[in-house]
């Protein structure tokens, strides 16, 4: 089973408190909740907000919220040493997934990750376990580009693969 985390930030630069917006009788928030409720392997959701605003909205279908700080807009960036290591522990607890979200390595780093030294810190099995999403994103110029990769062991990607409604994802496995 698996616990998923909704980043829920109030500010938006295109459309202002949009995830509490109304859409059809919901605020977006809930929408996105129910929807990930509904996944098959998910038996715990959080949502993670910086704004009271966002946690008066949840706290009327959840109480599995959680305050980031809203002085970093990325959220908490982590050194790469750190993040094996959270990484580690989180498998080590029966987690069955990592994910390293690196897509704003550009904003919140200065620059990439060195994959390969993350890699290497864990075993071919443990490896199998983790996932890498990177690639452009509007805060280097991309708006209205979506341009990601993400790098996972072969389950993983068969998975991916397998619910895909069309060729977005190309198998290279």
């Amino acid at each position: 089973m698996a616990t998923v985390i909704i980043p829920a930030r109030l500010n938006s630069s295109r459309l202002p408190e949009k995830v509490i917006l109304d859409l059809e009788g919901k605020p977006v928030i809930q929408h996105v909740y129910e929807r990930v409720m509904r996944c098959k392997h998910v038996d715990d959701v959080i949502i993670a907000t910086d704004h009271e605003k966002v946690v008066h909205v949840a706290e009327t279908f959840t109480d599995q919220i959680v305050i980031t700080s809203p002085d970093n807009p990325t959220g908490r960036t982590v050194p790469v040493d750190e993040q094996i290591l959270l990484a580690k522990t989180a498998l080590e607890a029966g987690i069955g997934y990592v994910l390293f979200d690196w897509i704003y390595h550009w904003v919140s780093d200065g620059g990439p990750n060195d994959i390969n030294k993350v890699l290497q810190a864990f075993t071919p099995e443990e490896r199998e376990h983790l996932m890498f999403l990177d690639g452009l994103t509007k805060s280097l110029g991309a708006s209205n580009i979506r341009s990601a990769h993400l790098l996972a062991g072969k389950n993983v990607i068969k998975a991916i693969n397998s619910q895909a409604s069309h060729g977005v994802i190309p198998s290279f496995y």
